[in-house]
C-alpha cells in the first residue's frame, strides 16, 4: 500500500479549504494534517508538520503566496500546488440599487451545509441576515450568489444532486419570495463543475469559471 500524503492547506477562503478537504478525501491517499488561514500561519504549519504537499492560495492577507514558497527551505521542503481563482468566492457585494449583500453562512440552523443569505443595509452597519428560503436553499451547498441590481433575480452554485457536478441555477422573487431554482442547462453546465456566475443584466450576459481539469485525477 503506498504511503499517505500528508497535506498542509492554506488559503483564507473557508469554502475553498472545504472544496480542497473534498478532492483530498476523493483521492484516498492524501490527509489534511492542517489548515492555514495566511501566509504567516502557513508557514508555521509547514515547519512545525514538515508536509508533504502544501495548497497554497497565492493571494492571502499579510504574507502572500510566492512570498510563502520563498521562504520555505530545507530537505523537507513539500510539493507546491498553487491555488488561485476569481476573488469572492464566498460572497458578493452590496447591490447598489437595494442596499443588499448577498452572502453565504454556515449554519445548524439552514436547510442545509451552505445556504444562501441577505442582509439589508442598516447605517454603517447590516441588519441580521435573512435565509432566502426553500426556493434557492437545499440540503446540499448553495454558494457563490449573483444578484440583479434590484435583487429580484440571483443566480448561483449548487452540488444538489439534479445537476451533474457544481451547476448555476437562477431564482426570481415573486411576491416577496424566490421561485424554484431552474438548472441553467446544458449550454451553461457540462459534467464539470461550474461556479462563480455574474449576472450582467445591461449587456444580457452570463460570466462564469468552468473547471476544466479534475484535480482528483479521477477519469
Amino acid at each position: 500500500m503506498p504511503a499517505e500524503i500528508r497535506a498542509v492547506i492554506a488559503d483564507d477562503e473557508p469554502l475553498a479549504r472545504l472544496r480542497l478537504r473534498h478532492l483530498c478525501a476523493r483521492a484516498g491517499d492524501v490527509s489534511v494534517v492542517a489548515e492555514a488561514t495566511d501566509g504567516d500561519e502557513a508557514l508555521a504549519k509547514v515547519r512545525e508538520l514538515e508536509p508533504d504537499l502544501l495548497f497554497l492560495d497565492m493571494q492571502m492577507p499579510g504574507r502572500h503566496g510566492l512570498s510563502v514558497a520563498e521562504s520555505l527551505d530545507g530537505a523537507r521542503r513539500p510539493l507546491l500546488v498553487y491555488v488561485t481563482r476569481p476573488r469572492s468566492m464566498s460572497s458578493s457585494p452590496p447591490s447598489p440599487a437595494t442596499g443588499r449583500s448577498i452572502s453565504i453562512a454556515i449554519d445548524p440552523a439552514g436547510f442545509g451545509a451552505w445556504d444562501i443569505y441577505a442582509a439589508r443595509r442598516c447605517g454603517s452597519g447590516f441588519e441580521t441576515p435573512e435565509n432566502l428560503g426553500r426556493g434557492i436553499n437545499t440540503v446540499d451547498w448553495e454558494y457563490n450568489p449573483s444578484p440583479t441590481p434590484d435583487g429580484d433575480t440571483i443566480a448561483f452554485a449548487s452540488n444538489r444532486p439534479s445537476g451533474q457536478a457544481s451547476d448555476l441555477y437562477a431564482s426570481t422573487r415573486v411576491r416577496g419570495k424566490f421561485t424554484p431554482a431552474w438548472n441553467l442547462g446544458p449550454l451553461v453546465n457540462t459534467a464539470a463543475d461550474e461556479y462563480h456566475p455574474t449576472l450582467r443584466v445591461d449587456q444580457n450576459r452570463l460570466y462564469f469559471v468552468r473547471q476544466a481539469i479534475n484535480p482528483s485525477g479521477d477519469s
